[in-house]
């Protein structure tokens, strides 16, 4: 009879989904340092933790994941510690796993600075442009490549990714700018990204636009400088002058909202309503 057992993301140490465990564990696209909990049926209210087994990426495609499961319980029966109660389910809870996927770096001895490209993962073009075009964003590049964002990584900020987005992003931009890379593979970046954002993982097609505007928004969180949002009531409108009304709404906007992403990439619209039957207008910055 066969142990009933899964493995389950646990990012934010909140059980998540459960993966399939038929699938080998990059086409799961878990990702390096990524916090999962591997379970098994017992009859025990008690968890133990597991060290995080040594994966190659270069060979885990012909391991399923079921299989990878019974290598751990195998190599590592003995090993156990207590981390805490398990799951109502009576599930023993396993310690964390750390897989390997990293972007890769293809060197050419000479290549000058920023002139890298990116390697497609399937059809993940719609994914590289946008990130090359951010890449010769200059104001945006003398913070990544010059360490000055990691002053203003917001960990504590629910709507962000405790800052692993933006370390992610500022690994891969220093690869493409470091000189001497003919061109770089951003599995870890990817992975990480489908991570977050479950639509974009696999390797299919996507918009570009939805893309980087999830990415600019995830950044701008990452390093949100303010840590505790304060609520502002919004006031009305109607028969006040345009330009005061576009003050106060970025003004207002700038008191929950300051990063270097809003510095640099973000501005207001004015969106207006028409009725048509009485033409009556309402507009909203």
């Amino acid at each position: 009879e066969e142990e009933e057992v899964e493995l389950v993301d646990y990012y934010k140490q909140s059980i998540g989904d459960a993966f399939n465990l038929s699938l080998t564990i990059s086409a799961s696209h878990i990702i390096s340092n990524q916090d999962l909990l591997l379970r098994r049926k017992t009859n025990a209210n008690v968890a133990v933790a597991l060290p995080a087994p040594d994966v190659d990426d270069e060979k885990d495609d012909d391991t399923s994941g079921i299989a990878a499961i019974r290598l751990w319980e195998n190599k590592l029966q003995n090993d156990t510690r207590p981390i805490g109660p398990a799951p109502r389910s009576h599930f023993v809870t396993y310690h964390r796993f750390s897989s390997t996927f990293e972007d890769s770096v293809i060197a050419s001895e000479g290549k000058r600075p920023g002139l890298a490209g990116l390697s497609n993962l399937g059809n993940t073009c719609f994914m590289n442009s946008s990130l090359q075009c951010l890449s010769h964003t200059v104001p945006l590049m003398r913070c990544f490549l010059t360490g000055l964002y990691r002053e203003n990584i917001n960990r504590v900020n629910p709507l962000g990714t405790k800052g692993e987005l933006v370390e992610a992003f500022a690994h891969l931009m220093a690869n493409l700018w470091k000189g001497g890379v003919q061109h770089v593979t951003p599995r870890g970046f990817k992975a990480k990204i489908g991570r977050f954002r479950p639509e974009f993982s696999g390797y299919q097609q996507h918009d570009s636009q939805e893309l980087l505007s999830y990415l600019l928004d995830g950044l701008h969180e990452d390093v949100n400088r303010v840590k505790q949002k304060p609520y502002i009531e919004e006031k009305e409108e109607e028969g006040r002058p345009e330009d005061e009304l576009a003050a106060e709404a970025w003004a207002n906007y700038r008191v929950r909202n300051d990063s270097l992403i809003v510095d640099h990439f973000q501005g207001l619209y004015r969106s207006t309503l028409v009725c048509p039957q009485c033409q009556y207008r309402r507009g909203k910055v």
